[in-house]
This record gives structure tokens, sequence and C-alpha cells, in this order.
């Protein structure tokens, strides 16, 4: 296994606005310091589909040198257009990527047939590794496991975020690939029954918000203690609930806000958390001892 661990999928903060790289920048230095095997930017958590060319160049600029080799670095490139998701990945490579991550393409429903084109024309046009990226409930077509059998055989990815949140689609992904592509769990609630399953990590959300408890599960995993594993999985999962009473970045942005770690504010067509949901991450925050 090659990409292993736990890999943060990293929000995009906001100020006034704009995009905030100070607070970019201590965010990700928090997650270093707490020992993360890779960090991912310009993914979903990180609302790439409402940031400009200009902006997503400058946060993989700063991305890769800040981490400066201490972790991964996995930047999201993918479109519902091939072509920009090509030129995309090709800034990503020149500005120091160590991969590029490629959603099944939104909105246009492609065949199983056009999602294994649409990875085949990048990896042509690009040298860089390709994770997968399924998604199907953001991108409404579930890349199948034969497709990405396919895919995996011919060398086109490297890995797979897997988030169709279907065990049974997760123990197919598996045993057709075995160990050609590693396996990361795309959902948060999942990092620890996918290692028993035997897949290589996660790339999560509530790790920006807990990264050490999070790599608690992991390395208790790794350790051979597989009932901490369990265990410190069980003891996170109301807060991972708790970050998803919202769609994806607004409740871990709204919890990074309560902690002082940057703004709250999400763009458009996204909004912030409404009263009753604030109370209830604060709550819950409260539980977990982050805020008093």
């Amino acid at each position: 296994m090659k990409y292993k661990g736990v890999y943060t999928a990293l929000v995009t903060p906001f100020k006034d606005g704009a995009v905030d790289y100070a607070a970019f920048d201590c965010l990700l230095e928090r997650q270093l310091e707490a020992g993360v095997h890779g960090v991912v930017p310009l993914g979903s958590t990180g609302e790439a589909a409402t940031l400009s060319a200009d902006e997503r160049a400058e946060i993989i600029r700063r991305t890769v040198r800040f981490v400066d080799g201490r972790a991964v670095v996995v930047v999201g490139t993918g479109s519902n257009s091939t072509a920009i998701s090509i030129e995309n990945s090709r800034i990503a490579a020149d500005l120091g990527a160590d991969a590029v991550m490629l959603m099944t393409p939104p909105y246009n429903k492609p065949s199983q047939t056009g999602i294994y084109a649409h990875f085949e024309a990048v990896k042509k046009a690009v040298d860089v590794p390709l994770f997968a990226y399924n998604i199907p409930g953001r991108s409404v077509v579930n890349m199948t496991p034969e497709t990405i059998k396919r895919m995996a055989d011919d060398g086109l990815i490297v890995a797979i975020k897997e988030a169709s949140g279907n065990l049974l689609q997760v123990m197919e992904v598996l045993r057709l690939c075995g160990d050609r592509i590693d396996v990361l769990s795309g959902d948060d609630f999942f990092l620890y029954p996918y290692l028993e399953l035997g897949a290589s990590g996660i790339i999560c959300t509530c790790s920006n918000l807990v990264p050490e408890r999070t790599l608690t599960i992991y390395e208790n995993w790794c350790e051979g203690d597989h009932v901490a594993a369990r265990e410190a999985q069980l003891a996170l999962l109301p807060l991972m609930q708790t970050l998803f009473i919202d769609t994806n970045p607004v409740p871990v942005k709204a919890a990074l806000a309560e902690l002082g770690l940057c703004e709250a504010g999400v763009r458009l067509p996204l909004v912030g958390l409404q009263p009753e949901a604030l109370e209830k991450l604060r709550a819950c925050m409260r539980m977990y001892g982050l805020i008093n």
C-alpha cells in the first residue's frame, strides 16, 4: 500500500467572500503537526466548484510549498468536462502535486464506458498518478466495481476514494482489484470497518476538526489493537454524524469557526448553518470538550 493512512480533505476558508490564505496556512500546519499522512485540497470539502482558476492555482502552490514533503498532496482536479479535468490536472502536476483526484464526472451522467474514457484521456495527457473518486450522491452515476477493476488493470488509477456508502461495493472493489490499487474510505463513518476489509485508509472531513483523534483509529489498527481501533471509531461516531447534519463542508467550517481557526462562511449556493443546527453542533462539541 503506497497511499495509506489518514488524508484530510481540506476546507477552503473564506473571509469577506475571498479565500483566507492566512487561515488556510494555519489549518494546514495544524494538520501536519498532528501527523496526518496526506492532505487533499480542492475536493468537495474544499468547495472547489466555486473557486476561480487563480484561486485554485494559489491553493495548490501554497499547499505544496507549505507541506514540503511532510505529507502526500493529492489535489482535486475533477470536472464534468474532460478537457477541464486535463487542464486542472496539468496545473496541479506542474505545481508539484503528488497525485490528482478525479470524481465521476457530475451532471453529464456518463456511461461506464464514458467514465473509463474520461480517466483514460486524463491519464494519457498528464504524467501524474490518478485517484478515482466515486461519490454517486454528488455525481449521480455510480462507478461500478467492474469499471474500477478495468481502470486498475490498465494502470489508469493508483487509488480510489470510495464514498458510495455501499459496503458490498467496497468489498467487490477489494475482491476484484486486490493490491493493484489502494482503496480509501470516502465516508468518515467507515474507516475502521473498511480497514478490516483490507482498505488502506481514509480521505476524511472529521480530521479537519480532530486530526489526532481520527489518527488514533488508524494507528491502533496498524498496531494490531483492533479493539481499541473499533472503540476509537465508535467514540467519534456522534461527532462524525453531527458534522454531516447539513451539506459538507457547512458544519465542519462552522465547527472550525467555533475554535477560532477560520470563519464559518461558505460560498453560494451553500449557506451557513441555521440556528437550530448550529446549537446541535455546539452541544456536540461541548460533549467532546472542544468548546466550553
